[in-house]
């Protein structure tokens, strides 16, 4: 943390400052591009970009090193005893991950690193447990399993992957602006739908009451006039370059607040080799430190720098 407080106040080399140039560019391009119709928008966009960058590289250069994910040593690591549930399923996700694949017929079957992803469970069931010499029968036990496993980013070397894991991240800060952005344009056009509705309906009043009559089977829709002074306000808080303004103000805020919308924790678990959940290190209950990837629409998944076998 204390890095990316010291990077919020130095002056940034060229090459960092082609990376923000760039970051603006693709924050613009992957959200609206229209939003550089609106003046000034490098200058606005900048400073948040320049934060997001410092933010991310924080995360990614704190997490631990990588984890090897070699099934030989699958009985000696209580990290890959907890992350699958057995050798085979090791083996069967590295043979299986299709983005491990595409990256093997590129580069071959050489060493690589890559970041491990997966989505831990924790279930509640009844077992048998052991009190001094006394078997206790129906025991409420937490059993905790990792599911749903797959690799991103898959690299030659440890910074390699670092790298395009702060690409990942960023593209994923951009995703959440651009739902933002996504429920603001479908508001928008709610509003515009409405108000065409409400025009239409004091044209037809103002019509009828012009002189027109109507035939007494027919029933006309009477709307009240504040609907009418609704729909007089509503263009104003839609004009485009108004909207413009508001998708780029969107965009600047989920960049300059990064940590709101992602962010890696440290947590740890301790589990025995059936995967049960247990209060204290004993026996063959071992300690799992994991790193959760967490982001503000409330999902979760464990992840891990790995590297990985021929």
């Amino acid at each position: 943390m204390l890095r990316f407080v010291h990077s919020l106040f130095r002056c940034p080399s060229d090459r960092e400052k082609d990376r923000i140039a760039a970051a603006v560019e693709q924050a613009v391009e992957n959200t609206d591009p229209w939003i550089r119709a609106v003046s000034g928008y490098k200058k606005k966009l900048r400073p948040a970009a320049e934060r997001a960058i410092a933010y991310l590289d924080e995360q990614v250069e704190c997490m631990a090193p990588a984890l090897s994910m070699e099934p030989s040593g699958y009985s000696d690591d209580p990290r890959l005893r907890a992350f699958f549930i057995s050798a085979g399923m090791l083996r069967k996700v590295l043979d299986g991950d299709p983005c491990l694949a595409e990256y093997r017929q590129r580069q071959g079957n050489l060493p690589a690193y890559a970041l491990l992803s997966m989505i831990k469970q924790e279930k509640t069931v009844f077992g048998v447990e052991m009190t001094g010499d006394v078997i206790l029968h129906d025991v409420a036990q937490i059993t905790v399993s990792f599911e749903n496993h797959h690799l991103f980013a898959p690299s030659e070397s440890d910074t390699a992957t670092r790298e395009k894991i702060k690409e990942l991240a960023f593209e994923r800060l951009l995703h959440l602006a651009l739902k933002r952005i996504a429920l603001l344009k479908t508001e928008c056009s709610r509003k515009e739908r409405r108000n065409a509705l409400l025009q239409a309906n004091v044209g037809l009043q103002q019509h009828l009451r012009r002189g027109m009559d109507d035939p007494p089977h027919i029933a006309v829709p009477v709307q009240d006039m504040a609907q009418a002074q609704l729909c007089r306000s509503l263009p104003e808080n839609t004009q485009e370059d108004r909207i413009l303004d508001a998708y780029l103000e969107i965009l600047r805020d989920v960049l300059i607040r990064p940590e709101d919308h992602l962010w890696i924790s440290q947590e740890s678990i301790i589990v025995d080799r059936m995967g049960i959940k247990r209060r204290e290190v004993q026996g063959d209950a071992s300690k799992v430190p994991l790193n959760m990837l967490s982001n503000s629409e409330g999902r979760s998944h464990v992840v891990s720098l790995v590297t990985l076998p021929r």
